[in-house]
């Protein structure tokens, strides 16, 4: 999956919009928010993604600042503690 997730993301980062939402569940999340901050395969473990979670990432130069919500609260700094 994560190998799936590469091109697109490679792709939603150099398009000319300056927001774009993603919506996704399960796994993919998690690998793709992993893809954008340079996780490796260990520390895309090290979070959660519950159903009610979104997460913000906001691109700054080369470098991803990160929030999250969770049941419409936050912003939370970071990513949520893996459960």
């Amino acid at each position: 999956m994560i190998e799936r997730a590469g091109p697109f993301l490679e792709e939603i980062i150099n398009i000319e919009h300056k927001k774009v939402a993603i919506v996704s569940h399960g796994i993919i999340g998690r690998i793709m928010v992993s893809v954008l901050l340079g996780h490796t395969e260990e520390e895309m473990f090290q979070f959660s993604q519950s159903n009610d979670t979104i997460f913000h990432l906001v691109q700054v130069g080369e470098r991803f600042h990160t929030q999250h919500f969770v049941s419409g609260d936050g912003p939370y700094p970071g990513l949520p503690p893996s459960l």
